[in-house]
């Protein structure tokens, strides 16, 4: 399973992909970012429970761009 989520630019281009990734981090996810993108790639053997949290981080942290 592989993802991506592309975060509306603002500013200098990647700018807004940092900040994501550092709220993502201070919420205990950790993303590769590329740019304003950021990469979703589980483990294959990520349960129904990690891909969950992994959502349910995302959500948060999006609600607070």
């Amino acid at each position: 399973m592989m993802a991506a989520i592309d975060v509306h630019v603002e500013g200098a281009p990647g700018r807004r992909g940092q900040i994501f990734q550092r709220k993502l981090f201070d919420h205990g996810l950790n993303l590769k970012t590329t740019g304003d993108a950021a990469i979703i790639a589980p483990p294959l053997i990520a349960e129904k429970k990690h891909v969950d949290e992994i959502v349910d981080i995302l959500g948060r942290t999006l609600k607070t761009l």
